[in-house]
C-alpha cells in the first residue's frame, strides 16, 4: 500500500481561521498602543477613502524609529567626514596655489555649508518617504501604502505567495542576506513587497509574511482544490501535481507509484515504489505555496493509511 509521510512538526492539516477583525492593532513589535501606531479615529480618517472602507486594520508595519535615526545620523556623518576631506583638499590646494587665507575659509565654509544642506535636505526626504511607508493587514485584504498611494489586494484574490530569505556568503562567511516576499494574483499579476521588507526590517518581513500566508491560504486552497477538481496540473514551481500524479520536467509519477513523500527542513524528497534514489529533491525555498502542498501531501498521507 502507497503510503505518503509528512513530517509532523512542519505539516497540519488544519486551515487556519481568519484573526478576529477585532484584535488590537499593532505594530511590528507587536505591542499595542505604542506612539508609532496609531489606533484611534483621527488616525483612520487620515487615511485614503479606499483604505478607510476596510475598517479597522488588524495589525499595521511601520519603519522602526531606529531606522529613521540612522538617516540622520547618516547625514550628520556625511557633513563631518566631507568637511574633514574638504579640508584636506583645501590644504593641499592652498599648499600649491599662493591665496588668501580668508578667502581660503570663506571658500571652505561655504563648501561644508553647502554639503551639509544637500546631506540634511537628502535625510529629510529619505525621512519623510519612510514615514509614509505602511503596510495594512485587514480582515478581507491587504493594504501597502507608500508616497500616499495605497495598493489594495483583497485575499480571495491571491492566488500564489513565495517567501524566503537567502544569505550569500564568501569563503563561508556571511555577507549579505536578502529576504523576497511576492505573491501572484488569480489575473497573473505579479506583486513583490521586496524593497518595501528592507526598510520595515527583518521582523516585520517575518510577521508580515506569516500574516500573508495565514489570512490567504483557505482561498489559496480553495483556488488549488478547484483547478484540480477541473482535470488541471497545479504547479509549485517546477514540480506539478494533478489528480493522477507528480510531474517533473514531464516525467510522470502516478500516485499509485509513490513511495513516500516528505518535507524535512530543506527539502521536500519523493520517492518512487522499487527506486533506490529520490525521484525528485525539491529545495523548499523554490517552492510558492508550500503551505498549500503541505495540506495536499497531508492528504494523500490520510488516504494512504485508511
Amino acid at each position: 500500500m502507497t503510503t505518503v509521510v509528512s513530517d509532523a512538526s512542519r505539516n497540519d492539516s488544519r486551515v487556519p481561521p481568519p484573526p478576529d477583525a477585532a484584535e488590537p492593532v499593532t505594530n511590528l513589535e507587536g505591542h499595542p498602543g505604542q506612539a508609532s501606531v496609531q489606533v484611534g479615529q483621527e488616525w483612520l480618517r487620515d487615511l485614503p477613502d479606499e483604505v478607510s472602507r476596510l475598517g479597522k486594520p488588524i495589525i499595521v508595519f511601520t519603519v522602526p524609529t531606529s531606522r529613521l535615526v540612522m538617516q540622520g545620523i547618516g547625514a550628520v556623518m556625511v557633513t563631518v567626514v566631507g568637511a574633514f576631506v574638504l579640508g584636506i583638499l583645501f590644504l593641499v590646494f592652498e599648499a600649491r596655489v599662493p591665496v588668501s587665507p580668508w578667502l581660503l575659509i570663506a571658500g571652505y565654509l561655504l563648501s561644508v555649508g553647502v554639503l551639509g544642506v544637500v546631506a540634511v535636505f537628502s535625510a529629510r526626504r529619505r525621512i519623510k518617504e519612510l514615514n509614509g511607508l505602511q503596510v495594512m493587514v485587514f480582515p478581507d485584504a491587504l493594504v501597502h501604502l507608500r508616497h500616499g498611494r495605497p495598493q489594495i489586494w483583497h485575499w480571495d484574490q491571491i492566488e500564489e505567495i513565495n517567501s524566503y530569505q537567502t544569505t550569500f556568503s564568501v569563503n563561508f562567511v556571511p555577507v549579505e542576506t536578502h529576504r523576497f516576499l511576492s505573491f501572484r494574483l488569480l489575473n497573473g499579476e505579479k506583486v513583490s513587497l521586496e524593497e518595501s521588507m528592507k526598510d520595515l526590517g527583518y521582523r516585520a518581513w517575518r510577521k508580515l509574511a506569516r500574516k500573508l500566508a495565514e489570512m490567504s491560504l483557505p482561498h489559496r486552497l480553495q483556488h488549488t482544490m478547484d483547478r484540480l477538481q477541473a482535470g488541471e496540473v497545479v504547479y509549485f514551481g517546477a514540480l506539478g501535481f494533478g489528480r493522477e500524479g507528480f510531474v517533473q520536467s514531464s516525467d510522470w509519477l502516478p500516485l499509485a507509484e509513490v513511495q513516500s513523500a516528505k518535507f524535512s527542513d530543506e527539502e521536500f524528497i519523493i520517492r518512487k515504489v522499487g527506486g533506490w534514489f529520490a525521484w525528485c529533491k525539491v529545495k523548499i525555498v523554490n517552492i510558492p505555496n508550500v503551505d498549500v502542498l503541505h495540506l495536499l501531501v497531508a492528504d494523500l498521507q490520510q488516504r494512504g493509511t485508511s
